[in-house]
């Protein structure tokens, strides 16, 4: 699984190594939700132009199973 590019200021672009059908979820460094996308597929690439500048973390939710990556936006 990639998350690039990292850091980011308006796209990224969420490479999974096989087909997932779940959510993806942006949490802030406090655990708020601030971007939900149900996905179907094995490649996501989600508009992050909206989030402030900081950290996030980036969840793939399928199932039982979740995926976990860090993110920084940087203007």
């Amino acid at each position: 699984n990639s998350l690039f590019p990292n850091p980011s200021n308006d796209m990224i672009d969420v490479s999974l190594n096989q087909f997932v059908e779940g959510e993806l979820r942006i949490t802030d460094i406090t655990g708020r939700e601030v971007y939900v996308e149900k996905i179907n597929s094995d490649n996501v690439r989600v508009n992050v132009s909206t989030l402030l500048v900081g950290y996030y973390n980036l969840s793939i939710v399928s199932g039982t199973k979740t995926i976990h990556s860090k993110m920084m936006i940087a203007r």
